[in-house]
């Protein structure tokens, strides 16, 4: 079924055009066409369809090129994801003829630069999706932030190394407290590794910056925890003990999501995560020694080395319940 159309101009010509949308009366298209070729054809670029009152479509076709070669669909889908999450704007993106969504009336000129900046994005995002990296806006968002984070780390850190030498070492021995922020890489690689959208980083991601302790003692550990949590500076979200419940490998250690207030270049940043790590010494060592085995894998583990990390786990506990046990012997014949 053909198009009623309303008008048909050049492309370069809609930003001079005057008028808006809701000249085109529902069901009739605009068309925008190409300048003529060497044999003085002319095709379509684009078509403005008028859908109903408030909801005007403008179709982009001059991705013919694209449309030939073999590019999985999934890039598309990953791409409209991201450009939905990210950008001020909607589009479907079926394959390489988007279209873009518009809800209410504008005038042409202001489609003109629309269209404009859509199609910049869409080839920045596209080799972006295919290059499983970052588009440059989002990565100077990053960027822009990492300082906050590195300020939140370092008040976590602040408050743990405070604590440590508050207290005696035969309430919680402390033997190191470090942390790091992510960089944009990393981020960039987990984006993909972990199926997440660009516009979703902050909200997803707990462990953009990172604390780490190591104590001596399991009751160390429960102990620091007890502080972490009594702490009004510091807001716990979420505690993943993996002392008590071990991975399926073996890993043991507390995970506490907290977070904190920043004040960063003349600006308040409220509720900012970080997440805080506790092991001691036994399970950083073993954490250290199997870091590569499980962590950022392509692969499943084979079932052998996964049996072989448990008991490398299981002898480390074990030893580490030991060493409690001969501790608490201790303090009770110091007590009598």
């Amino acid at each position: 079924m053909s198009k009623k159309v309303y008008k048909d101009i050049f492309s370069y010509e809609l930003e001079s055009e005057n008028g808006r949308l809701s000249e085109l009366p529902v069901g009739t298209t605009m068309i925008l066409e190409s300048l003529p070729g060497i044999d003085d054809e002319v095709w379509p670029d684009a078509y403005i369809d008028r859908i109903e009152e408030n909801i005007w479509i403008l179709t982009d076709v001059t991705r013919k090129c694209m449309e030939e070669s073999d590019i999985p669909q999934s890039v598309y889908e990953q791409m409209s994801l991201e450009m939905n999450s990210s950008e001020d704007y909607e589009i479907e993106i079926q394959n390489s003829n988007y279209r873009i969504i518009i809800r209410k009336d504008e005038e042409f000129k202001i489609l003109s630069v629309l269209w404009n900046k859509v199609r910049e994005d869409f080839f920045e995002y596209f080799s972006a999706v295919t290059g499983k990296n970052l588009v440059k806006k989002t990565k100077k968002r990053i960027s822009q932030i990492l300082p906050v984070y590195e300020r939140a780390k370092n008040v976590i850190i602040l408050e743990l190394e405070s604590f440590s030498k508050e207290i005696e070492s035969s309430q919680c021995g402390i033997i190191d407290i470090c942390g790091r922020v992510k960089n944009i890489d990393s981020i960039e690689e987990k984006v993909y590794r972990k199926g997440i959208l660009s516009s979703q980083i902050y909200e997803r991601f707990d462990d953009i910056a990172g604390v780490r302790v190591v104590c001596e003692y399991i009751s160390d550990v429960y102990y620091l925890l007890g502080y972490i949590k009594e702490n009004p500076l510091i807001r716990v979200i979420e505690i993943d003990d993996k002392i008590e419940k071990p991975t399926q490998e073996g890993y043991r250690g507390i995970h506490v999501i907290v977070e904190v207030d920043v004040y960063y270049s003349k600006q308040l940043y409220r509720d900012v995560k970080v997440e805080i790590q506790l092991r001691t010494s036994f399970q950083n060592g073993w954490a250290m020694k199997t870091h590569e085995l499980t962590y950022k894998q392509k692969s499943d583990l084979s079932k052998e080395i996964s049996n072989q990390m448990k008991i490398l786990s299981d002898s480390l506990y074990e030893a580490d319940s030991k060493a409690q046990k001969l501790r608490n012997m201790i303090i009770e014949n110091k007590e009598e």
